[in-house]
């Protein structure tokens, strides 16, 4: 959503520098589109206008009934008891999803995509490193034994 109003701006000031970056933003992968509204599935997002500014309606997700599910999020912040971190979490996230959304919590009055979701949110771990840290593989671990 961000990169989508940044765009937008960077395309409203006629020079061609900003012009420019506004491409570059809109060169994003549909996938990336899809999923700043939680679309995870291909019916959410079939035939969908990928620069819509509504969030679409979302089919909910099966998961087989016993199975368990944990799920990651980084964070820029430090520990959650920390004075500013919610709100930082909220809008910065992991400096490239928002820890609601890393979750699957889309907004007050929608369901979770995944409602019974172990959540595990990493501090001071940023979205690239959550693939190769060790903290998060000790929380998989954890969450697996």
């Amino acid at each position: 959503m961000i990169a989508d109003l940044t765009s937008a701006a960077l395309w409203s000031v006629p020079i061609p520098v900003t012009r420019l970056i506004g491409a570059a933003l809109d060169r994003r992968s549909e996938g990336l589109k899809d999923l700043r509204w939680g679309a995870v599935l291909d019916e959410d997002w079939l035939e969908r206008d990928p620069h819509a500014t509504v969030r679409p309606g979302r089919h909910r997700v099966r998961v087989p009934r016993h199975a368990r599910l944990l799920v990651i999020a980084g964070s820029l912040v430090g520990e959650p008891d920390e004075d500013a971190p919610v709100r930082v979490d909220r809008l910065l996230g992991d400096a490239l999803v928002t820890a609601p959304s890393a979750i699957g919590v889309l907004g007050e009055n929608e369901p979770a995509l995944f409602p019974n979701a172990a959540v595990r949110l990493c501090p001071r771990i940023n979205h690239v490193a959550l693939a190769n840290h060790p903290v998060v593989y000790d929380e998989i671990t954890r969450w697996w034994e």
